[in-house]
């Protein structure tokens, strides 16, 4: 094979892989606009025309990934207290039904 030969099958393929990169870089953008209207989220990438920089794009994921696990954390603690407060409750009723003074 000759050399452009080779040069023009490289260039073919690193083409290919750069059109990839691009469509899901594209689908990964508008998967995360959907996902974020529910959130009210300001997008950069979002807001941008169809030709926002990719790395606009991996900003906003990377915020709204570090956002999610902050909520995902904050809702673990809520169910903790939250089940917490019903233990205790429970421990009164029992308390009660049992004659026990509750204070």
């Amino acid at each position: 094979m000759s050399r452009q030969a080779k040069r023009a099958a490289h260039s073919s393929v690193e083409r290919r892989y750069r059109e990839n990169l691009n469509i899901r870089i594209l689908e990964l953008r508008d998967g995360l606009a959907n996902a974020s209207k529910a959130d009210s989220l300001n997008l950069v990438s979002a807001s941008a025309s169809s030709s926002c920089k990719k790395a606009d794009v991996l900003d906003d994921v990377l915020n709204y990934i570090s956002q999610s696990q902050d909520e995902k954390t904050a809702m673990k603690n809520e169910i903790n207290f939250l089940m917490m407060r019903i233990k205790i409750l429970e421990d009164l009723i029992l308390k009660q039904k049992n004659g026990m003074k509750m204070f």
